[in-house]
């Protein structure tokens, strides 16, 4: 129902009134100021919550999908905007890094709903052009990011201390959490004090997630280079060579995983800046019969600048040619966007023997030569 296929009103209706007391609690939640998770003390607690933000985000999206076949476009446009606000308030909520993924994820179902009722839906030029303002308050995905990140490094602190402290390799710390850990043996004992130097490794945690941090305010283009992870000599004839080996071997088993939040954090605040352009687009094409022939027409009485590609800090490509938005990705190449016939195209050629349908090109992919969002109408 959600994906637009198979719509069951009487459906619909049962699942909205016996939700009625969840939709009170969530606009009561959208009403504070800003929102925060339970802490997290170590990277393996669970947080089964994240589960619930996103069934909330579903039940917002299906109210939305029955006011749009209710031909209620404004109010659907209003209840899609709740659902970007819940997924920035989730970004922001100082959780570690999977609470900032679930959030991103959120808000882009919200975008990606509200980019389809822009199309479908009949809504006046006048709220498109409001909305188009209103997104630019939840595009900063930065400031999620690096709540998250010193989140991760205070968990990664808890984590050294208890291999430490244990004498339990990283594995057997791992398969313990939540039972009676095993009793290290003499060797594992040895290997463990022998081979992991608390305090340094700390610090090399801490200049990775520090410089980090400082590159989540930065475009993909300026970040600092990470190295690719590499294997980290294992028994004890190279542990002996190899100073503070086992600090090592936490350090690159966990820094390359979060740097990967970085380009994710580009592309979202990416996909905010195109759905605002698509939706000053069509307040334009609504007032003037056409689309404009550059972005530059849409300032400033539709946007107060034109949107910016968090890729390279330009501004977002638009191909009227083409009907298409597009961003250089992270390869950071204009090779001009691609339609959506296009973008499949490549896809399958990336990913033979998948069906076309499972190419993801609204939102585009991270790793599209030039992820592109169509222009629909």
């Amino acid at each position: 129902m959600l994906d637009g296929k198979d719509w069951d009103e009487a459906l619909a209706k049962e699942i909205l009134e016996a939700n009625k007391p969840t939709f009170a609690l969530i606009e009561k939640g959208l009403a504070c100021r800003e929102f925060q998770v339970p802490e997290a003390k170590t990277i393996y607690d669970k947080i089964p919550y994240v589960f619930d933000f996103m069934q909330m985000a579903r039940l917002m999206q299906l109210h939305t999908s029955d006011l749009a076949t209710r031909d209620l476009g404004r109010e659907a446009v209003e209840r899609t905007l709740d659902v970007v606000s819940f997924g920035y308030r989730i970004e922001c909520a100082k959780g570690g890094p999977v609470n900032w993924l679930v959030g991103r994820t959120i808000k882009g179902m919200g975008l990606e709903q509200l980019r389809r009722l822009v199309i479908e839906c009949k809504v006046p030029a006048e709220t498109l052009q409001a909305v188009a303002v209103r997104l630019t308050a939840w595009e900063d995905s930065a400031t999620g990011l690096a709540y998250a990140l010193r989140c991760e490094y205070q968990m990664d602190m808890n984590m050294i201390d208890e291999v430490y402290l244990t004498g339990l390799p990283f594995q057997s710390y791992v398969t313990s959490l939540g039972d009676k850990p095993p009793k290290p043996s003499w060797y594992e004992r040895l290997k463990v004090r022998l081979f992991l130097r608390p305090n340094k490794t700390k610090g090399m945690f801490a200049e990775s997630i520090r410089t980090i941090i400082e590159d989540c305010a930065k475009h993909y283009d300026a970040f600092h280079p990470w190295p690719v992870a590499r294997q980290v000599p294992y028994g004890m004839p190279l542990d002996l060579t190899s100073n503070n080996s086992t600090g090592r071997m936490l350090y690159q088993m966990v820094i390359p995983a979060i740097t990967g939040g970085l380009s994710m954090k580009c592309q979202t605040q990416t996909d905010v800046a195109a759905t605002r352009a698509i939706v000053a687009l069509k307040a334009f094409k609504m007032k003037t019969g056409r689309l404009p022939k550059a972005l530059d027409e849409l300032v400033p009485e539709y946007l107060a600048a034109v949107p910016l590609d968090d890729f390279d800090g330009k501004p977002l490509r638009y191909s009227p040619e083409k009907k298409i938005l597009y961003s250089v990705g992270k390869d950071l190449k204009d090779v001009g966007g691609s339609t959506k016939e296009e973008a499949i195209k490549w896809w399958q050629k990336e990913n033979p023997g998948r069906p076309p349908e499972d190419a993801p090109v609204d939102p585009p992919g991270l790793n599209f030569p030039n992820p592109s969002w169509p222009i629909e109408f």
